[in-house]
């Protein structure tokens, strides 16, 4: 799940039948994109590419603190003025086209 919301952008990972998503759109968060996996270990290993490459590759920093998400997820914020989402989903295509789920 890509979301946006308070100057940032967000990577998530969530079960189908878990209210995450409906928990960060109360504080705020729009639902920009969302893939469906199979199997939550290759949804969780995306997640974790995606958050590798914003971090190592691109040096992105959390944007947010767990202050300004007490809902927490804070580690997956990237700042908006950064990266736009279209960059962020156009990597996570990449990834499911050579991951294959």
């Amino acid at each position: 799940v890509l979301f946006r919301s308070l100057g940032a952008h967000k990577v998530g990972v969530t079960r189908i039948d878990v209210s995450r998503m409906a928990i960060h759109q109360k504080y705020g968060w729009e639902t920009y994109k969302t893939v469906t996996f199979e199997l939550g270990a290759s949804a969780h290993k995306v997640e974790q590419q995606v958050l590798k490459w914003l971090r190592d590759d691109l040096k992105l920093p959390p944007y947010l603190s767990h202050h300004e998400m007490p809902q927490a997820g804070w580690t997956e914020t990237v700042s908006a003025e950064e990266i736009e989402l279209l960059t962020i989903w156009e990597k996570v295509q990449l990834l499911l086209r050579d991951f294959g789920d």
